[in-house]
């Protein structure tokens, strides 16, 4: 068997002498197989035996006449360069793709879509939510999809949907294409070296490398992360209007429908009593029925949280969401000594090296995972194993994103059994998938296929998008 991949361009030859199956005509065959359909489009006998290395000119003329011209080979060479796979034939096993795979395009969408409700934050209030959608298309016919959604523009954080599309279109784009689609791991690490933060337009791009490399290679994306344990994430639901009892009866229609049966409320907007005694109120009302948290998204002081914490308690409040200044770790620290509540810590976690910083001084007794705000799926996926080594809890957080960064966190997430508030999709008017992902029995389920494992409703998100 003669094997040249020189140049990206690949042929195969099987001399005839394969054990307990020679071939009877005493030369070499050739198999080409189309990968769209896997139908073999050329079954060829080289009468003569052929020499390790080795093809005569018509035995070169006899093989690449039989490849279709839509692969674009040339009749003076033996070989094809896009993307035919070629099979040994006496034994059928799979060689090798013929050509290296290769980035060929990075594509960035900006996606409008409504809000069901006004999503209140004491940061920002949402009524329609952009999705910043990636696409990158590879030689191989394989295209992956990301997605770097940002909560309110810069009233989060540093980065908004529109620098996300520029700095991926202007820096990102030109230094992806052409690199090898089969290593995410080396492309990312090149980004990282030349590009500093941008860490949502880094996860976007993270998620469809490897999105595109699971499908490739015919496995779910939680498979490249050590496998899923469970098929299943269980969701929170943020309870964001402010009105007490329209918060109330929400809970209530989600519970009915066993849709969620764990709560969050958004608060920091109001004067500290005006939220303790909304979120007593809530508590109470729905009492052991679900567990309910607040995320105060900052906006308390240390002084207003040690108010605070002690009549979370007493009514029964589960968790209590980055109360304070993400970058007073200090304070953090003397709340999560002090209280009687677990103390999470979301905004302060930029990655690996925040929760390092964190979980060195115990800092907080949960953390709120999140890809993007990660720096991408391997960053997450870090921050998670440091947490675990410090005896931390875990938490699946959103940044309120659509299907594609959902379901890419629930694969990570499904490595480990952490609950979650991957709710994202259920807050957007418009559906961008033509089946939506799977919300029943309190959890968010995974689909079983490739990649992420979904299916773009490409029609809709033309209409929608920019």
């Amino acid at each position: 068997m003669a094997l040249d991949d020189s140049r990206d361009r690949l042929w195969l030859i099987d001399d005839g002498k394969c054990a307990g199956h020679p071939n009877p005509d005493g030369g070499a065959k050739v198999v080409g197989i189309d990968p769209a359909n896997n139908r073999i489009f050329a079954n060829i006998v080289l009468k003569v035996p052929v020499l390790p290395g080795r093809l005569s000119r018509g035995q070169r003329r006899k093989i690449v006449s039989s490849i279709p011209s839509r692969y674009g080979t040339s009749r003076k060479r033996c070989w094809t360069s896009q993307g035919v796979r070629f099979y040994h034939v006496c034994s059928w096993r799979k060689c090798t793709i013929a050509a290296a795979v290769r980035i060929e395009s990075v594509e960035i969408l900006l996606v409008d879509v409504p809000t069901i409700r006004p999503h209140r934050m004491s940061v920002a209030t949402m009524n329609c939510q952009t999705l910043v959608l990636v696409r990158i298309r590879c030689s191989d016919g394989v295209s992956g999809m990301g997605e770097g959604t940002t909560i309110g523009r810069f009233a989060y954080g540093e980065e908004s949907p529109e620098s996300i599309k520029v700095n991926i279109d202007t820096y990102f784009a030109p230094l992806l294409k052409g690199l090898d689609a089969t290593r995410p791991g080396a492309a990312m690490a090149k980004l990282r070296k030349l590009f500093q933060g941008n860490r949502f337009a880094k996860c976007a791009v993270e998620t469809a490398l490897f999105d595109a490399q699971a499908q490739r290679i015919g496995v779910p994306l939680s498979e490249l992360f050590g496998g899923r344990v469970t098929d299943s994430v269980e969701v929170a639901w943020t309870l964001a209007s402010r009105d007490t009892r329209r918060d109330i009866d929400e809970a209530e229609q989600m519970l009915d429908r066993r849709q969620h049966r764990v709560f969050k409320l958004k608060i920091g907007s109001n004067a500290v009593a005006d939220d303790v005694a909304h979120v007593v109120a809530i508590k109470k009302a729905l009492g052991e029925r679900s567990d309910v948290g607040v995320d105060v998204n900052q906006a308390w002081s240390e002084s207003d949280t040690i108010w605070a914490l002690p009549r979370f308690a007493d009514a029964g409040v589960s968790l209590v969401e980055q109360p304070i200044a993400a970058a007073n770790h200090a304070s953090l620290k003397r709340l999560t000594d002090l209280a009687r509540v677990p103390i999470m810590a979301d905004e302060a976690l930029h990655g690996p090296a925040d929760a390092f910083a964190l979980a060195s001084n115990r800092c907080a007794d949960v953390f709120a995972v999140k890809i993007a705000q990660s720096g991408g799926l391997l960053g997450a996926a870090s921050v998670a194993s440091i947490a675990l080594a410090a005896s931390i809890d875990l938490y699946g957080g959103t940044m309120l994103e659509g299907a594609i960064s959902t379901i890419a966190s629930a694969q990570l997430f499904s490595t480990l059994k952490w609950g979650s508030e991957l709710f994202g999709p259920l807050l957007l008017t418009e559906e961008i998938l033509t089946e939506p992902l799977r919300y029943e029995d309190f959890s968010l389920h995974l689909p079983q296929g490739p990649g992420l494992g979904i299916t773009l409703d490409w029609e809709r998100i033309e209409r929608l998008r920019r």
